[in-house]
């Protein structure tokens, strides 16, 4: 058995141990979403007394929706970022169908830049949640659609729910994947995206 006291312990050397890995944030420049966005700072230890959402009870496996339509290079990026998270998390990752009654397109909106524009909260609480598996850890649902939090947002990169275990992201504004001088820029910013 393990005391309150041990447990706190273990976690100061954890701590101790991964701060030299991430380097501090720096300044943000001008456009980027921390000079525009206000975010307060989250310790290693404030997250750990939330208690996330933990890989127990049989949740040991990543789920991946695709939702849209795909060019061959497209799912390339999408296969090769499965494979990223499966080295990266040590999980099993499984594809999984849009269902048949998910109406995505729902509360969609048309953009002059980007094309239609999805809902990221309807995606994760009306299409995801639902059909979320038992033995998942995360649902998250890749679309070439571009996304939009809220309706007086312009758009988001992705949306996630820790609680619920879902996530959605897009990879619209990542770049030109089926240019071959633009697919590892498309690629890195995907798998920065999914970890």
């Amino acid at each position: 058995m393990i005391s309150c006291k041990e447990k706190k312990d273990s976690r100061v050397v954890i701590q101790q141990k991964l701060t030299p890995l991430h380097k501090l944030k720096e300044q943000p420049m001008p456009g980027e979403w921390l000079a525009e966005h206000k975010e307060t700072y989250q310790s290693f230890e404030t997250y750990v007394n939330k208690k996330p959402t933990r890989l127990d009870g049989g949740r040991d496996k990543i789920y991946i929706m695709r939702i849209g339509t795909f060019s061959p290079t497209e799912l390339q990026i999408v296969s090769k970022t499965a494979q990223y998270l499966w080295l990266f998390y040590g999980l099993q990752v499984k594809y999984v169908s849009v269902p048949e009654n998910a109406n995505f397109l729902k509360d969609s909106r048309e953009r002059e830049d980007t094309g239609i524009q999805l809902s990221a909260s309807l995606i994760l609480n009306d299409v995801l949640a639902p059909v979320l598996p038992g033995d998942a850890a995360v649902l998250i649902a890749f679309t070439t659609y571009d996304l939009y939090p809220r309706p007086d947002w312009n758009y988001v990169f992705g949306l996630a729910s820790l609680k619920k275990r879902v996530g959605v992201w897009s990879i619209n504004r990542f770049g030109c994947a089926d240019n071959p001088k633009e697919f590892d820029q498309v690629f890195q910013r995907t798998i920065r995206t999914a970890s």
